[in-house]
């Protein structure tokens, strides 16, 4: 978990806890403040619960997730040496890539990791600049990964290295760049309701302000996946 952390490179992390049941709980800190914690940490996943980790905040790693040795290989020989990988599960691998060495616009963070998952064969569902990826130290509590003997595998660090951002990631960066100038571009359509708004008996008038403001309620209520 030191080493992890410490190739990752963060002034502060946000750790997750997701209980089968409840969810996600995430607690953010510093590397020593996480390292303090881990009697706790691993409590929880001693009871079922998976441990994650990402960067509190956009930063400029972007997690790359169900990878194979084959494409970890072929990272290295393009130039993307990533920062840490773990292995998950047999043969299956996490990789925190580097693409910048300053913290990036959320929306380019994404389109980053798209990118690296889609040469890579990574998967293009967790390419997202808030993906949690596993932490090295704990086991791994998917049913489906569970061993002959009934333990639960542990996420083992492969690779950790603490180094600026390649020179090779300049590409990646220029076509995230890319693609979100053109996302931006893109005709926004206004949504079309898909029922006529009923109209209040006084005045006529349309009931769209009560049902917005329920909307957004409910919005606000609304937590972190």
């Amino acid at each position: 978990m030191r080493r992890q952390l410490a190739a990752m490179g963060c002034d502060r992390y946000a750790i997750g806890v997701r209980d089968p049941a409840r969810g996600m709980l995430t607690r953010t800190g510093s590397a020593d403040e996480i390292v303090a914690g881990i009697g706790w940490l691993k409590a929880m996943n001693a009871q079922g619960n998976d441990i994650s980790v990402r960067p509190a905040g956009s930063s400029g790693l972007v997690l790359v997730d169900d990878l194979s040795a084959t494409a970890l290989k072929e990272l290295n020989r393009d130039g993307l040496t990533p920062a840490a990988v773990a292995e998950t599960s047999a043969g299956n691998y996490q990789a925190w890539v580097r693409v910048s060495d300053g913290p990036l616009l959320p929306e380019i963070a994404t389109e980053a990791a798209r990118e690296v998952a889609a040469r890579y064969g990574g998967d293009p569902n967790s390419a997202d600049w808030r993906q949690d990826g596993r932490l090295a130290g704990f086991t791994n509590q998917q049913p489906e990964h569970t061993r002959a003997d009934g333990q639960q595998p542990y996420v083992r660090l492969r690779e950790a290295r603490s180094e600026d951002a390649p020179a090779a990631a300049r590409d990646v960066l220029a076509k995230a760049q890319e693609r979100f100038e053109t996302r931006l571009q893109e005709p926004r359509s206004l949504p079309i309701p898909s029922h006529p708004r009923e109209q209040t008996g006084g005045g006529g008038r349309s009931s769209c302000g009560e049902e917005d403001r329920e909307r957004a309620t409910r919005d606000d209520g609304r937590g972190d996946r």
